[in-house]
């Protein structure tokens, strides 16, 4: 990997969602964890973008993403995709 390549954090939500939450934290306005992060510009080279699309829609160019990771979007499904061992 490439230490300075640039990296980009991309928040999707519905578009109903508390945005102002998001841009306040991410632009530094509300307070953060004691350590370094992306948040409050410690880090460089990271930028950081939200859409209001839903779960169901196409947020990203084709060929544009290298690593993706989903934290909630379980509880919006309305049937379990698979069984989990």
């Amino acid at each position: 990997a490439e230490p300075e390549a640039p990296v980009v954090v991309h928040y999707e939500d519905q578009a109903l969602n508390d945005w102002q939450s998001v841009f306040q934290l991410t632009s530094g306005a509300l307070p953060s964890p004691s350590v370094p992060t992306y948040m409050d510009g410690s880090i460089g080279n990271v930028y950081v973008l939200a859409s209001g699309a839903s779960f169901y829609e196409r947020c990203f160019a084709p060929g544009s993403i290298d690593l993706a990771f989903c934290a909630t979007a379980m509880h919006w499904l309305t049937d379990v995709p698979c069984g989990v061992p």
